[in-house]
């Protein structure tokens, strides 16, 4: 099995969606995606350039 230096990471593009208490034609899904997108144009990187990644929807949070 293959193994990675995990102190070699970087974060290369950042995204704010958009936000609101609520968004009745958004889903968590859509909302992700949207987030992914901006930030792979914010880095200037296609999707096959990435490694691997984190999302946490926080869906379910404050309700």
């Amino acid at each position: 099995m293959a193994t990675r230096d995990l102190h070699q990471v970087a974060i290369v593009g950042a995204y704010n969606t958009v936000q609101a208490r609520h968004l009745p034609d958004e889903t968590s899904f859509s909302i992700t995606l949207d987030a992914v997108r901006g930030a792979l144009a914010d880095a200037g990187i296609e999707a096959t350039e990435v490694d691997g990644l984190n999302i946490t929807t926080g869906t379910g949070a404050g309700s």
